[in-house]
């Protein structure tokens, strides 16, 4: 009587012979059978066939199935420089396809490719590259879709070391540009409706924005506050009660609004300035200073005085509304009234902000920065002796967040804290977070708690109040 092994021997063979070479593989590749000599021998055959298919394969293009024969080559045989051979072969054809994939802007394919020869065991140089090099042109290609265009342009910059030998980079960074420049166009039609309150035009100038940012939150809302304010029905899906959290009861208001008196693209916040037109307040840091914090995507600076459609009033000979700043992602555009330079610069037309500019209107000099990269929140300091009304020692242009803290890349700079104090929206409310318990309101929290009106926020070493922005 045969013993058992050689029974399964003859069983591998057998499905050899009849070209089951996934079966003799499998049966050759039991514990049971290596250990005996002819059964090596004849798991050496299997794998010299697997790997010749896998060869024959590759060549025709199926790397997929080229892939499998190797592995089962590789489980039957080990270590070997032929096979070795054949991992290179595969995986270079792997990274030609992904090549392909991205030039023709299958980024999202080009991404499950990499993946694939990364679990395979792939992980040489080139292989990080490309999935560096896919996952910023996907980052990118989200951002500007959200309308977000610097943000995706910088996201571009960092592929550049490729750029050389891939014409997808240049061309993406190109077309980035150019539709940042329309959208940044588009958009500032969008808020120029919005601030005329002619919600006809707004509806017009918002799909006009859709059209190149799809996913742009201001360009949304807008939209939707257009159809709610001419009695259509609401359009885009985003269901009666608006978008991003706005209230029922604010669209309601909103309707005989002249002005951008609900934040575009960002949370209303919840019961900080609720009875404002304007979403502004004013935060008193002990020991530091007052700021005028504005949280609507558009701010416009002019003549201090009763008109409400001005942000900043400034006392100074400045016009009564004398430009705009508009946050769009996560840069800065200004928009020119009357008389502004900028850097010594006469501009007429809207212009890009960059940290440390110097604007000049009229004879009032502010200086631009946004010090945190990782925030879209800017400050405006004042250069000259004109002072805000009611006064204060800086603007704030609140994104996301907004810090307080001893670095030198806080939004306020408080030097003789000992950590960051961080205030941000969530949903439609406005929060603050610092490590370790402070109290709210006399109320104590661990970590963060919520904000409301008048709040007053003490900790060990910090301690800074709420005011909604009233005009003096």
């Amino acid at each position: 009587m045969f013993p058992a092994w050689r029974l399964k021997l003859r069983e591998a063979k057998h499905a050899l012979e009849r070209g089951r070479l996934e079966d003799a593989g499998r049966l050759l590749s039991r514990d049971s059978l290596r250990q005996f000599l002819p059964a090596q021998k004849l798991a050496d055959r299997v794998a010299r066939q697997f790997a010749e298919r896998a060869k024959s394969r590759m060549e025709q293009g199926q790397s997929g199935a080229g892939w499998s024969d190797l592995n089962a080559a590789e489980k039957l045989r080990g270590p070997d420089p032929e096979l070795d051979t054949i991992r290179r072969q595969l995986a270079a054809q792997g990274l030609d396809d992904v090549r392909r994939l991205l030039e023709s802007g299958a980024v999202g394919d080009a991404i499950a490719t990499l993946d694939r020869l990364w679990r395979r065991g792939v992980s040489e140089r080139q292989v990080r590259q490309f999935r560096h090099l896919a996952g910023q042109l996907k980052e990118a290609e989200k951002l500007a879709r959200e309308g977000k265009f610097a943000a995706a342009e910088a996201c571009l910059a960092g592929t550049t070391a490729m750029a050389d030998e891939m014409e997808i980079v240049r061309h993406r960074l190109k077309a980035c540009r150019l539709q940042g420049s329309e959208h940044r166009r588009r958009s500032i039609k969008l808020h120029r409706a919005l601030a005329d309150g002619d919600w006809s035009e707004t509806l017009e100038a918002a799909l006009a924005v859709l059209e190149v940012a799809p996913a742009d939150r201001s360009a949304e809302t807008a939209r939707q506050r257009a159809w709610i304010a001419v009695g259509a029905p609401s359009r885009g899906g985003l269901g009666a009660a608006g978008h991003a959290g706005l209230p029922l009861t604010d669209q309601s208001s909103a309707r005989a609004a002249g002005s951008t008196d609900a934040c575009l693209g960002s949370a209303k916040v919840d019961t900080v300035a609720e009875t404002q037109s304007k979403q502004r307040f004013v935060v008193w840091i002990d020991a530091v200073g007052g700021y005028l914090m504005c949280l609507d995507n558009r701010i416009v600076l002019g003549q201090g005085g009763s008109d409400p459609g001005v942000d900043v009033p400034i006392l100074g000979d400045l016009s009564r509304r004398h430009a705009a700043i508009i946050r769009e992602g996560e840069g800065y555009l200004l928009d020119p009234m009357h008389s502004v330079r900028v850097n010594g610069r006469h501009v007429t037309q809207v212009v890009l902000l960059r940290d440390g500019d110097e604007l000049e209107l009229g004879s009032v000099k502010l200086r631009f920065r946004k010090p945190n990269a990782l925030s879209g929140t800017a400050r405006l300091e004042r250069v000259s002796h004109h002072k805000t009304q009611p006064p204060a020692d800086g603007i704030l242009l609140m994104a996301d967040t907004c810090i307080f803290g001893p670095a030198l890349n806080s939004h306020v700079l408080c030097r003789d804290w000992p950590h960051d104090v961080v205030l941000y929206r969530h949903d439609t409310s406005l929060f603050c977070r610092s490590s370790g318990a402070f109290d709210i309101d006399g109320a104590a929290v661990d970590g963060q708690g919520r904000l409301t009106d008048y709040s007053q926020v003490v900790g060990d070493a910090f301690s800074f109040s709420l005011e909604p922005f009233v005009r003096t």
